[in-house]
């Protein structure tokens, strides 16, 4: 069985396109073979956006400093001001609403 991804998740763009593309980066600098990561990002993009994320959670670990708990460096998709996971907009679920972005 190959070694899992190092790759953060908190604080990241969420977009599928671009969990794919820092998976797929993450997975060859960690020795994953072409035909491995084709494998898993096929599997992703096979089904839903919760699919995707299921498959990509499935084959990495998070640096041990991103604790599920750690909510520190959260940044606003749109404009990268960080702000208070808990802080979020009601409207976008992505955004504070005090970010001006």
């Amino acid at each position: 069985m190959k070694n899992k991804v190092v790759m953060p998740m908190v604080g990241q763009d969420g977009n599928a396109f671009a969990i794919l593309g820092r998976f797929q980066s993450a997975a060859r600098k960690a020795g994953w073979t072409a035909e491995e990561i084709k494998e898993v990002t096929e599997n992703a993009t096979s089904g839903d956006y919760g699919h995707l994320l299921h498959t990509v959670m499935d084959n990495i670990e998070t640096p041990e400093e991103e604790d599920e708990d750690d909510r520190d460096n959260v940044k606003c998709f749109n404009c990268g001001t960080k702000w208070d996971y808990y802080d979020i907009c009601d409207e976008c679920d992505n955004c504070p609403d005090c970010c001006e972005c």
